[in-house]
């Protein structure tokens, strides 16, 4: 993902500075996201912490390339991650976020020309990012029939970091287990026990964040193919290891997600509004009131045309 996001950018900012060059002024794009899938099961640390990073480093890098982040269908649950997120946001960065819900067309009108709103939002422009091979990211790795494979160890170089993994096998399964050795101790702990995973049917994901007890360390991670007599396994992966989101930050997210499923539960029932919702009237009272404020002028014109 975080690879993603750099070649996006990277593509990005080389298209604005030819178009800049080519109409010898400033240009800066407006990045479209629809949060019509999003929910809870994407909500956890390592995702967090990955976007976290993902805006630092666009705010650092690529602050004046960016007109408008435009959020549509934006569920209520987005206050999960706005209340991480926007403490991180410098204001300016802040300034630029239109939320949007599943009403967004009028509004998004208002911020953009709709001939440029894309196609996935009933708009007609196509997607003109390059098309980026999602196995791109992946280490690829052969396990010979009756071995295994153990990754180098990987450092976990304290509590408050976190190593993420998936992986994915062509055709057949294989297994896979994961351990931790602390360096204070030497102990080794069990991670994920050994077992066969359909890893040729879905990705498979883990996560592990040493305790205070265990310390910095080694992880290793283990794939095996040992009970295959005859099949090699091609086998694809990918890990990360990032700083965790502090203990204060995650009972900020679970007080946050307690506070949605309330809302959620007594809707329509008097329920008190989010901030989601809130910005959502605001852009929308912003919108009638600059719409209103345009027919104003229309008809001023138009009276002095009459005149």
């Amino acid at each position: 993902m975080f690879k993603y996001e750099m070649y996006h950018w990277e593509h990005k900012s080389m298209t604005i500075s030819r178009l800049s060059r080519e109409h010898n002024r400033l240009v800066r794009s407006i990045k479209v996201m629809d949060l019509a899938n999003i929910g809870f099961k994407h909500v956890n640390r390592v995702a967090l912490s990955w976007l976290k990073e993902i805006l630092a480093v666009g705010q650092a890098h690529y602050p004046e390339s960016l007109d408008k982040i435009v959020l549509t269908n934006t569920p209520s649950m987005f206050n999960v991650l706005w209340a991480i997120v926007r403490p991180v946001l410098h204001e300016r960065t802040v300034s630029k976020i239109v939320m949007l819900g599943a009403d967004y067309k009028a509004v998004m009108e208002s911020h953009m020309d709709p001939k440029f709103i894309p196609d996935f939002l009933g708009g007609p422009v196509a997607n003109l990012v390059p098309i980026h091979d999602p196995d791109a990211d992946y280490t690829t790795q052969t396990v010979s029939r009756g071995d295994k494979f153990q990754l180098e160890p990987i450092q976990i170089p304290s509590p408050a970091h976190v190593c993420a993994w998936t992986f994915k096998t062509k055709d057949k399964d294989i297994g896979f287990e994961a351990f931790f050795i602390s360096e204070s101790t030497g102990d080794k702990h069990t991670v994920a026990e050994a077992k066969r995973f359909n890893s040729h049917k879905e990705m498979i994901a883990g996560e592990f964040q040493p305790s205070a007890e265990q310390g910095a360390g080694k992880l290793c991670l283990v794939w095996d193919n040992s009970f295959s007599r005859f099949t090699s396994k091609t086998l694809m992966f990918e890990f990360s290891v990032t700083e965790s989101l502090s203990e204060e930050q995650l009972e900020e997210v679970h007080e946050v997600e307690e506070e949605v499923k309330e809302e959620e539960e007594s809707a329509g029932a008097g329920a008190v509004a989010s901030p989601v919702d809130l910005a959502l009237e605001a852009q929308a009272a912003a919108a009638k009131a600059e719409a209103d404020k345009q027919g104003e002028v229309s008809a001023r014109d138009g009276e002095a045309q009459g005149v």
